[in-house]
């Protein structure tokens, strides 16, 4: 945009509906930007009403003949805190979104009527992506919101502290069959506590990092994919096989996200399509600095041609099979490739499908961990 129309100043702004102003989201040339301070314009403020009234460009140095002169001292200083000769609105559904506020010219020039022409143009090809970007600011803030709410059974008072307590032994003592499934349950819970916790506050785990790699055993994950699946197995009469590695093998990760994010997404679509009579197996093998862990099923198998975009955002399998959302091949794929380790699947059809993944072992130094 700087280099387009030889400008020193350009700045972005889009309308932040939880809060009701417009905020800079991009920009140059502006000293406030510069350290990092956003800038602001209130939703209800001389400016924005009528960028949204008359949705067109407007010229600081026409405001004047214009506009009443109250009206126009309040447009103006709002342009001048932007650096701007002139604003462009961003408008969806004729509601103003965005406002491009663009400075002078380095050359001092004015601009001219194909300047104009541009900048219209530029600012109606840009309302497209800048649509995508305010459904996902507002799908963000509508997971927030009910994150907030769907925390409180994990709180204090939430009723769920009642089964941590249990398994904390103060209801007495449990059955030992009980009291593993009760451990199995609070394991869940604190996953899905915390990453609620992330939805809630997303820039906690942005500056911390999502991902908490170390050295890992996987041992226990493995022999608990094997409880919480044996049920299911047995209503739906398949045979559930489980090779867990020994604890002397290590992997660097976080063992919570790939069981949680990757393991389960694997084994929950195998059960899915998995017919009665048949069978599944979570296994592993050592390759040369590498764990690969595998998912096989006898289910109907899965065309060569999708064997890539079945890991495509929102790719759902039949009809009768759907899963929830078509994101969990997605995500599993998304983990592994941050823990540097590669995600496929292996299958024909009516000769059942094998996913693999791969994680890098812990280095030998590290391996006492």
């Amino acid at each position: 945009m700087v280099k387009l129309f030889d400008v020193k100043e350009v700045v972005v702004l889009v309308f932040d509906a939880s809060h009701h102003y417009f905020a800079s989201v991009s920009g140059t040339g502006l000293e406030q930007l510069s350290w990092g301070v956003p800038i602001i314009i209130e939703n209800e403020s001389p400016l924005a009403k009528m960028l949204e009234k008359d949705k067109k460009i407007l010229i600081k140095e026409e405001l004047q003949n214009i506009l009443r002169p109250r009206v126009y001292e309040a447009i103006q200083s709002e342009m001048e805190g932007l650096s701007a000769e002139l604003v462009v609105p961003f408008l969806m559904n004729d509601k103003l979104v965005g406002i491009l506020a663009i400075g002078r010219k380095v050359s001092r020039e004015m601009f001219n009527d194909l300047d104009l022409q541009s900048m219209w143009k530029v600012a109606r090809g840009a309302e497209e992506a800048l649509r995508a970007l305010l459904l996902g600011l507002l799908q963000q803030q509508y997971s927030s919101e009910w994150a907030h709410d769907l925390l409180h059974p994990f709180g204090p008072k939430g009723s769920l502290h009642y089964v941590k307590a249990a398994v904390e032994g103060k209801y007495g003592a449990l059955d030992p069959k009980l009291k593993e499934k009760f451990e199995d349950i609070v394991e869940e819970m604190t996953f899905v506590e915390k990453y609620m916790d992330a939805l809630l506050n997303p820039l906690k785990y942005v500056q911390s990092g999502v991902y908490n790699i170390r050295p890992r055993i996987l041992t226990h994950y493995f022999d608990q994919a094997r409880r919480l699946y044996d049920e299911a197995a047995k209503e739906q009469g398949i045979t559930w096989t489980v090779r867990a590695p020994p604890h002397t093998v290590k992997v660097m990760g976080d063992a919570v996200i790939i069981f949680h994010r990757v393991i389960k997404n694997l084994v929950e679509n195998a059960f899915r399509h998995t017919p009665t009579g048949g069978s599944i197996e979570l296994g592993h093998r050592m390759e040369d600095k590498i764990l690969v862990i595998h998912v096989k099923d006898t289910g109907p198998g899965i065309p060569k041609e999708k064997h890539e975009s079945i890991f495509e955002r929102g790719t759902q399998g039949s009809d009768a099979n759907k899963g929830k959302a078509g994101l969990g091949l997605y995500n599993a794929r998304k983990v592994i490739e941050s823990h540097h380790g590669k995600l496929w699947v292996e299958s024909e059809p009516g000769k059942g499908s094998s996913f693999f993944f791969t994680l890098p072992l812990a280095p030998p130094e590290t391996a006492g961990s």
